[in-house]
């Protein structure tokens, strides 16, 4: 759906698509403290530019806003409360191709393709896991969100459960967008 969306750099220059503008918030809060974000989210930015861990493009287009009200919300207090707590945890996952696409013939069920892919966010609570994927998507409601990201929902819950060796219990979408969030 995404493929061949963004422009080459040099075609570009100093100006940010919805993609990099989602990219630069995931950037933003894979490396932020959770705990200075809650009260100065700007402080953090900047110390994140800093650091070079976001460019200045970048840091200019993280919507504040957006990352302020996802600090005052209910899953960042239960995220706070955690057992553990892992950003942007890295799986692979060897997987039927048949598994992965109904239309493809079961006599190629012993084919296999690996899967790589990186978790924003997962947390330990009671001793069981909630996985947090945030998206930037331009959306009109978390319902679509949903139905577009179930399946991969799907892939993380079975990449944390054998990786971590324990049970899944939640699974939350989070629209910077929308400044909302749909358990999935």
């Amino acid at each position: 759906e995404y493929f061949a969306k963004t422009v080459p750099a040099f075609m570009n220059e100093n100006k940010i698509t919805p993609a990099d503008k989602g990219t630069a918030t995931h950037r933003f809060l894979q490396f932020c403290d959770f705990t200075v974000c809650k009260t100065e989210p700007e402080k953090e930015r900047d110390r994140l530019l800093r650091e070079n861990k976001l460019s200045e493009l970048f840091a200019l287009n993280v919507d504040m806003e957006s990352i302020r009200t996802f600090f005052n919300s209910s899953v960042t207090q239960r995220i706070e409360k955690a057992e553990a707590v892992y950003r942007e945890k890295q799986f692979t996952l060897s997987k039927s191709i048949c598994e992965l696409d109904s239309t493809i013939p079961k006599a190629f069920a012993d084919e296999k393709t690996v899967i790589v892919g990186k978790i924003d966010l997962i947390f330990i609570e009671d001793g069981q896991a909630v996985i947090l994927d945030y998206k930037t998507d331009n959306v009109k409601n978390t319902d679509i969100l949903a139905k577009r990201y179930s399946e991969q929902l799907d892939l993380y819950s079975e990449a944390v459960e054998k990786a971590l060796n324990i049970k899944v219990k939640e699974r939350i979408l989070y629209s910077l967008t929308l400044k909302e969030y749909v358990n999935v």
